[in-house]
């Protein structure tokens, strides 16, 4: 990405950088220099708005949220310039691209909704958006603020019907009886059709939310209730759905009822309490057109036969078949309650749920870790679909987290997803950590994609990072070809870097040997008498003496091959001859290896060279120092 740092010119002509300039380009240097330096990525964006150039700001926002896709802050305030710089349909590109990165972001949703609605937005526009981030975000425990506006939007709607058909009535009951009475009772109907529906809306919307374990659960239970109390029951329920739950209520009355009977013989009869009622009522009724005596009616048989259930009874009453839909609802938010006294304990420990470069203490990442195991315990994927990708957002630049959330949807057959998943992680938030393209290169070859998983080793390998340099990445890849059947190759891992590394040490020794003071040298000579690998060997290498023990030992471990293993401990010894490290290896790779009997000689041989004296050890000797120095 080019961003044009073109000075301007003065009044004779000559270039000159006014100050924000210069420092907003110093700043652009630092961010193009060290991407992962979001101080310098802040302070850039900071600078950038001063310049009054929306090309610059552009491409700085676009570069800073490539890098920082989770910041939906910064999605929010791109979209606040553009609409500064009269830009609106760029604003709303900008919100797309924004609940694309991060759609589990409850706050840009929000923002974005917001924007719509100032904008001037249809209402099917708002309800669409709305939709499209509860798709999302629906369970989130915080998700009531979105909710809140899907409620206020639908109740708008309600309102607003409700008022029309207020003044449809209202000139209707006012108007001439011959002139318009037609065209009103018309508009009257239809406003009467728009009530409903609007009412019906809002109580569907209501049903899905008081369903969720959310944070604000009673509160929305509580303004459902509200609603639903102030709103007839022919309004409220539409006609399938008043002829559903009178079939389901005849079924369950049936049933009941022949439980009834067989109560005669094997015990009382249980009836739900708002079924017995109607029971009651048509008992009375049944009473009145028969003239049966009262003791026939009253026995367990003529009960069951005159329940709504029987062919000859009334159908459920509109204000039983409410109370059933209503106690439906209500068993919903009961469950939905239980599990949220559950949530909770790890919601209310959750202090940062957002994304930012700063690590997660111990005791956060830990409720994140407990929280997802509670997650996984439960049957519900969606629930726990929804518990990781928030995880993941604060703490998208952990790769435990997107091992753990990878292998979940493994688990569960989801491998699409996992990839998806593993492909956000390994080409984005945790691009530069390597453990996650190990995790990948196991998985590559683990489904039988040998030549996939060879090439993220490779490319692993050669990266110009310290990844290419570290010992868990080169043992991986040396035990990868190893199962694969390459001696050569799994050895070739260690060997290449280590060749490398003698190479670059070389090379710095003879840049500077001839130049090298009495008092550098000196310095070098004591860096002899320190036995931690991590020092410098003779040819500049901090790990070569790591490389060889590792080496040794897989050559010993896993192939079985003592002589090749010796003869890498030979030559780094020659190179690191007062490598305390190095000897104690050399010893134990002796007296623990090859499956035999230790051969006494070779380690008293070991021991015998690692503690003689060169002329110069004997004189620091004579000054308190022995044989090969070190730590310990």
């Amino acid at each position: 990405m080019e961003v044009d740092h073109r000075p301007e010119n003065d009044a004779t002509g000559q270039e000159v950088l006014k100050p924000e300039v210069e420092a907003f380009n110093q700043l652009w240097s630092s961010v193009t220099s060290d991407p992962s330096d979001f101080s310098s990525w802040t302070a850039a964006l900071t600078a950038v708005e001063k310049l009054n150039d929306m090309d610059k700001l552009r491409s700085v926002y676009d570069a800073f949220l490539t890098e920082y896709p989770l910041c939906y802050g910064y999605w929010k305030k791109y979209a606040d310039a553009e609409m500064k710089a009269q830009d609106v349909m760029h604003a709303l590109e900008i919100y797309e691209r924004g609940v694309t990165a991060t759609p589990y972001s409850i706050e840009l949703w929000g923002h974005y909704v917001a924007i719509q609605k100032n904008l001037g937005a249809s209402h099917e526009s708002l309800r669409s958006i709305l939709e499209r981030s509860l798709a999302y975000c629906q369970s989130d425990y915080n998700s009531h603020s979105l909710w809140d506006r899907y409620l206020t939007l639908e109740q708008e709607q309600y309102d607003s019907a409700v008022s029309t058909l207020t003044a449809a009535s209202a000139a209707l009951s006012s108007s001439d009886p011959v002139s318009s009475s037609e065209v009103l009772t018309a508009a009257v109907e239809a406003a009467s059709i728009a009530v409903c529906g609007a009412a019906q809306t809002l109580a569907a919307l209501y049903s899905r939310v008081i369903a969720l374990p959310i944070k604000e659960l009673e509160r929305l239970y509580g303004a459902f209730r509200t609603f639903v109390d102030a709103v007839p029951t022919n309004t409220l329920l539409h006609t399938e759905e008043i002829a559903t739950l009178a079939r389901q209520v005849t079924c369950e009355g049936k049933a009941t009822g022949e439980e009834g009977g067989r109560g005669e013989n094997g015990g009382e009869a249980q009836l739900p309490v708002e079924k017995e009622a109607v029971v009651e009522d048509g008992v009375v009724e049944k009473e009145e057109e028969s003239g049966e005596s009262l003791d026939e009616k009253k026995s367990p048989s003529k009960e069951a036969d005159s329940s709504p259930s029987s062919p000859a009874s009334s159908s459920p009453s509109p204000e039983h078949l409410r109370s059933v839909w209503i106690q439906i609802r209500e068993n919903l938010y009961n469950t939905a309650r239980a599990e949220l006294e559950r949530r909770r304990p790890y919601e209310e420990a959750i202090r940062r749920s957002y994304f930012h470069v700063k690590p997660l203490d111990a005791v956060q990442l830990l409720n994140w870790a407990d929280y997802l195991s509670f997650a996984e315990s439960k049957s519900d994927f969606g629930a726990a679909l929804v518990i990781f990708e928030r995880c993941l957002v604060a703490c998208a630049n952990y790769p435990e987290f997107w091992i753990r959330y990878v292998t979940f949807l493994r688990a569960r057959g989801s491998f699409d997803a996992a990839k998806s998943a593993l492909d956000r992680a390994a080409l984005g938030f945790c691009r530069r950590r390597f453990e996650i393209h190990l995790f990948a290169a196991r998985l590559d070859e683990a489904d039988g994609q040998i030549e996939a998983a060879r090439v993220r080793y490779q490319q692993l390998l050669q990266a110009d990072s310290t990844a290419s340099r570290s010992l868990e990445v080169r043992a991986a890849a040396a035990n990868f070809e190893r199962r694969n059947g390459s001696k050569a190759a799994a050895c070739a891992v260690y060997e290449q870097l280590m060749a490398s590394e003698l190479l670059v040490g070389a090379d710095e020794e003879e840049g500077r040997g001839g130049d090298r003071t009495e008092e550098e040298k000196t310095k070098k000579n004591k860096k002899k008498n320190k036995s931690d690998l991590e020092e410098a060997s003779s040819f500049g290498s901090k790990i070569y003496g790591f490389l060889a023990i590792e080496l040794a030992f897989f050559l010993r471990d896993k192939y079985a091959d003592m002589e090749g293993g010796r003869k890498v401990l030979e030559d780094a010894l020659e190179k690191l001859p007062d490598s305390r490290s190095l000897w104690e290896s050399a010893i134990q790779y002796e007296m623990v290896g090859g499956g035999g009997a230790v051969d006494a000689k070779r380690v008293l041989s070991l021991y015998d060279r690692c503690t003689s004296l060169s002329p110069a050890e004997e004189e620091a000797s004579k000054r308190g120092g022995k044989g090969v120095t070190g730590d310990g």
